[in-house]
């Protein structure tokens, strides 16, 4: 049978076996049983653990990988895979077809697909300061740049609702609120606000090889700031 990292199904590891006697002493004898359960736990799991995880930044549309663990790649010897960017949140990546196994022997890597776990490095969090039931947030405790936060989304997580950033001040943030159950803010609101990345994925074009797509909630292709990919 192919090496790691092959994906082996149960039959890789031969037979389901037979006792050719009762297990008298179960502390130093194991019994048939034990060790077919354990060849379908391992031939499981090799059909669905991830093989490879990748932290990554991206700041003008270059994806920079910051550390990732491999396991067709024990020793770290691989450089840091790097991305092709297509167009606007779409970046290619490929590996190679094949991998030592333990052997050394060459096997063909097969990855089924992966995930794209994304993220915000620096949120903006804290409550609104101001009045009840205005369409306007405020925060005297922050101190932002004027207009640095639009374009980015905005979410009161007392009410549920949210708004992409039209204006700011150093402490008042404007958007029109909806999807909550009042759509305004109340005084000890709290908020959060993230760049309006909301989703990402991973689409393989071959074994060895795929794209990663990041879209926001209009399916607008846009950067992350930060994100976690996962290969399966």
């Amino acid at each position: 049978m192919s090496g790691f990292p092959t994906r082996t199904n149960r039959s890789a590891f031969g037979p389901e076996l037979e006792n050719v006697r009762e297990v008298s002493d179960p502390q130093r004898e194991i019994g048939a049983a034990t060790y077919n359960l354990g060849w379908w736990n391992l031939a499981g799991l090799s059909r669905t653990c991830p093989l490879a995880t990748f932290r990554c930044t991206v700041s003008g549309g270059v994806i920079t990988v910051g550390s990732q663990s491999i396991a067709f790649d024990p020793n770290a010897a691989l450089s840091n895979l790097t991305f092709t960017y297509e167009s606007v949140g779409r970046y290619s990546f490929a590996f190679a077809s094949q991998y030592p196994d333990q052997r050394g022997v060459n096997v063909a890597l097969e990855l089924m697909g992966g995930i794209a776990i994304t993220g915000n490095q620096s949120p903006y969090r804290g409550t609104h300061t101001g009045a009840n039931n205005v369409p306007v947030l405020a925060d005297s405790a922050q101190n932002w740049t004027v207009n640095e936060l639009v374009g980015k989304k905005l979410y009161n997580t007392t009410d549920g609702s949210s708004t992409t950033v039209t204006a700011n001040t150093a402490n008042t943030v404007t958007g029109v609120l909806a999807g909550g159950t009042d759509n305004d803010w109340d005084t000890g609101d709290v908020y959060f606000i993230l760049d309006t990345l909301t989703n990402g994925y991973v689409q393989m074009t071959s074994d060895y090889e795929g794209e990663v797509i990041f879209t926001d909630a209009s399916d607008v292709l846009v950067d992350p700031s930060a994100f976690v990919l996962v290969l399966f």
